[in-house]
Formats: C-alpha cells, sequence, structure tokens
C-alpha cells in the first residue's frame, strides 16, 4: 500500500479559494484505478484555513500512473495570479516490520 497526503493551506480571506481548490483535487482523485481510499480533512484556524487530502493506493506505481495523467505531472504553463496558498506534500509506505 502507498499513501499521498497534500496539505493546502492559506489566509482566511482566501477561504472560497481554497475550498473550490479542495473541491477539484477531490474531483481529480475520484474513480481512479488502484485507488483504495480517499479522506479530506479540514482545519479553521483563527487566520487561516486548509484542507488535506489523505489517499491510500495499492501501490506507487498506481499514484505514479494517475499523477503523470494530471496537471501535476505537467509543469509550468500557468501564468494567472493566484493567491498565496502553502502545498506540502507526504508519501508513506506500508512497513513490515513483523509485528
Amino acid at each position: 500500500m502507498f499513501i499521498s497526503q497534500v496539505i493546502f493551506e492559506g489566509e482566511k480571506t482566501n477561504e472560497e479559494i481554497i475550498m473550490a481548490l479542495m473541491h477539484k483535487k477531490s474531483v481529480e482523485a475520484s474513480n481512479v484505478k488502484g485507488l483504495l481510499s480517499t479522506e479530506r480533512w479540514l482545519k479553521n484556524g483563527q487566520n487561516t484555513v486548509g484542507f488535506s487530502i489523505v489517499c491510500k493506493w495499492e501501490s506507487r506505481e498506481h499514484f505514479k500512473a494517475w499523477f503523470s495523467t494530471t496537471e501535476h505531472g505537467h509543469r509550468g504553463g500557468k501564468t494567472e495570479e493566484r493567491p498565496p496558498i502553502t502545498k506540502t506534500a507526504y508519501q508513506f509506505e506500508t512497513v513490515d516490520d513483523g509485528v
């Protein structure tokens, strides 16, 4: 199993943009071969808002195949102004430690 997690966070004044981004990312990560499950988490702070999408995949190869077919795999080309939104990505693989 392979797990990918992406966290998007920004100022509260950009909440509408961040929520639209969460919806877009959720749609991108639905009905994909090798995707086992998806969870979305919301964080509302006093001055910031953010969300996390956690996807569980059958394998790293399934994730990479999906990633290469989305806009994620194609860098550049976007020139529109965007508000400052922090993106942090994590990837994890299962550990077989005999427990």
